[in-house]
């Protein structure tokens, strides 16, 4: 995804997003194989309940939302297939005759997606975002991610308007049962409908479960070594188990177990790297 802004036209284009949203720039190295080039610089900011992350390298903005709700099976890729390979199936949907160029995974149910894109207006919010060629959104049951060209401020901010009007439209989660725990990322889900050999780790699932590698890191990096060695203890028997069960099924509990073999891997290379420190 190429842009003619430059670096320099780019970065002046997310100081005033920054200035105006008061919040604070800094420099990252976030790595995104869904673009060209490692993401370097970042304002995030909230809309409440909303969580937004504004990126940029040196030809594209990301523009992460987080912190919405919809219903478990809400996942799709618009624009083109993303380069994991997990949104690949074209998911054909069409109005008046129109296309929309949509990608599912292909072991999700799309019942929900069926009757989402059947509803009045929801193609056409997606279509207001006017992507172009080689920009595409990802949407997830808790996030979305926005791979565009700057649009100049005008045309910055009325994106983002129409993001946040679009998150408007998507399907809710069901409603909080007794019982249930919540993940850091929003996902629900009830402890007895956990595999067997996770139901007791269920308050470490609900603390662990984060699938955004940024907010992962933070909290593994600012986490004191007892609780991950706790954490790391009570998942390390089970991953394979884990990788294999979240592969089976479509349910709140299968996207909660989702981050936990990442997670738990991170942990353990920063309790070995902490304990080699400690030796020095």
């Amino acid at each position: 995804m190429k842009n003619a802004t430059g670096a320099c036209g780019i970065h002046e284009q997310l100081k005033r997003i920054a200035r105006e949203e008061r919040a604070r720039l800094k420099s990252i190295q976030l790595g995104d194989s869904e673009a060209s080039g490692e993401f370097v610089w970042q304002c995030s900011f909230k809309r409440e309940p909303l969580k937004i992350a504004w990126r940029r390298n040196d030809c594209v903005f990301q523009i992460e939302i987080k912190c919405f709700e919809a219903a478990p099976s809400f996942l799709f890729c618009l624009g083109r297939r993303d380069r994991y390979g997990a949104f690949s199936r074209p998911f054909k949907v069409t109005r008046k005759g129109r296309w929309l160029r949509v990608y599912v995974n292909e072991e999700h149910h799309l019942g929900v997606l069926r009757e989402w894109f059947g509803e009045p207006g929801n193609i056409e919010a997606l279509r207001d975002l006017k992507l172009g060629r080689g920009e595409f959104l990802k949407v997830f049951t808790t996030q979305l991610k926005a791979y565009v060209r700057p649009r100049g401020h005008t045309g910055n901010r009325d994106l983002l308007d129409r993001l946040l009007a679009l998150i408007q439209r998507f399907p809710p989660a069901p409603a909080m049962k007794p019982g249930m725990l919540r993940t850091p990322e929003g996902v629900r889900f009830e402890p007895k409908r956990l595999p067997s050999y996770m139901r007791r780790h269920a308050t470490l699932i609900a603390e662990w479960s984060i699938g955004d590698d940024v907010d992962r890191s933070e909290k593994i990096d600012a986490a004191p070594t007892q609780a991950l060695q706790r954490f790391w203890n009570a998942v390390s028997p089970h991953l394979e188990k884990i990788e294999a069960y979240v592969e089976s099924a479509d349910t709140g509990e299968t996207y909660a177990l989702m981050p936990i073999p990442v997670a738990a891997r991170e942990a353990e290379g920063t309790l070995a790297l902490r304990k080699r420190g400690s030796r020095k």
